[in-house]
């Protein structure tokens, strides 16, 4: 089936009311691997892979609609400094005239070995590669939109990042390359954990990884308590009806 049939058959059974993630990761994985395969292969530009992150936005906002019963578009918010573009809002500031109340960003890491269309072969990369670097971005922005909503932090800090608005929540997706080893993959678990304590209200992330027979499956090794997708999604609901 063509990738962009393998989209609109994940992205509708994403919508439908009451879905779970764990409910289309088959469809997930599917879609990866033939978009993927396309990649290593040189069948589809760069401009068109480089959409991977948004698709992943539009899945994770169609599960949280699915979930919590309400639409959160994307929309630029300002902070303390800077504007920031989010990836879901709620409530939708243009809408309510309001300070928004919960924030979700989705980031999605990591690609296979491809060729470029001018015959250039990139290397595969892993989702530890860039990690830092997105991480940055969920850190500095939930402090920059608090301080400017909520006000400096309190004497506790843990504190503070549980109890200021907005609740900030972040959902990522790591592609797990063949030559990152265990270290790297405790790496990127250990962060997501700490940015959940320091910086984030709730990290929930997925890790899968291509098998030897070249088929996508989820990474073996278990996501933490409270750190699985459709755990973070049912904290935001639970934000969203306490709201």
């Amino acid at each position: 089936m063509p990738w962009h049939d393998l989209w609109s058959v994940l992205i509708g059974r994403a919508g439908q009311t009451g879905t779970r993630f764990q409910e289309i990761e088959e469809s997930f994985l599917e879609f990866m691997q033939a978009v993927n395969g396309l990649r290593r292969k040189g069948e589809i530009t760069a401009g068109q892979y480089r959409q991977k992150g948004n698709w992943w936005r539009d899945l994770m906002a169609a599960l949280v609609k699915a979930r919590c019963g309400v639409v959160m578009p994307d929309r630029r918010v300002e902070g303390l400094t800077d504007v920031h573009s989010l990836d879901m809002v709620y409530p939708d500031p243009l809408v309510e005239m309001r300070a928004p109340l919960i924030v979700v960003e989705a980031k999605m890491l990591g690609s296979p070995a491809h060729i470029e269309p001018d015959g250039t072969r990139r290397p595969e990369r892993g989702g530890a590669v860039d990690l830092d670097k997105r991480l940055k971005e969920v850190k500095y922005t939930p402090i920059d939109l608090r301080l400017k909503h909520t006000g400096p932090a309190m004497s506790d800090w843990e504190e503070w990042n549980r109890n200021a608005i907005p609740r900030f929540y972040s959902l990522w997706a790591f592609r797990v390359a063949s030559w990152e080893t265990q270290a790297m993959q405790t790496r990127i678990v250990d962060k997501m954990i700490r940015l959940g304590r320091y910086y984030n209200t709730g990290v929930g992330f997925y890790l899968y990884e291509e098998d030897e027979g070249g088929q996508y499956r989820r990474f073996t090794d278990p996501i933490p308590q409270g750190y699985t997708i459709d755990e973070v999604i049912e904290a935001i609901c639970s934000d969203v009806k306490n709201y």
